[in-house]
């Protein structure tokens, strides 16, 4: 009975927000590896100060649906994406590939989620 609590709690996303946040800013890191994609992100704030956010995303195999790829970021790109923060208020929360465009925002994934995260379902 405890591993499958503890599989549950793995996938639960109580420790997220119940808002969607837009940031704008740099890739830092993106790794395309299990349990779940991740991308360090370089935001840019009011008065151009920066902060550096670490998000989870899906799993590679939900990713690869979306058709994404271990090349799909690299560092550098500027992106505006929408992201679940953290209820903790630490600078870390859960993103989606259809809630990440690039800076002039096209959508970076092939979804139909064209115009606010808030018509992206989380899988």
């Amino acid at each position: 009975m405890a591993t499958a609590s503890v599989a549950a709690a793995h996938h639960s996303t109580t420790i997220f927000g119940s808002g969607w946040l837009t940031l704008e800013g740099t890739v830092v890191d993106y790794r395309y590896v299990n349990s779940h994609a991740t991308i360090s992100f370089r935001a840019r704030g009011p008065g151009g100060q920066t902060t550096i956010w670490h998000l989870e995303g899906l799993a590679p195999s939900l990713l690869a649906r979306e058709e994404w790829s271990r090349d799909t970021l690299k560092p550098g790109d500027e992106l505006k994406l929408s992201i679940l923060p953290l209820r903790s208020g630490a600078k870390g929360g859960f993103w989606h590939p259809r809630s990440i465009n690039t800076r002039n925002g096209k959508p970076f994934s092939s979804s139909q989620c064209t115009t606010s995260p808030d018509h992206c379902e989380i899988r």
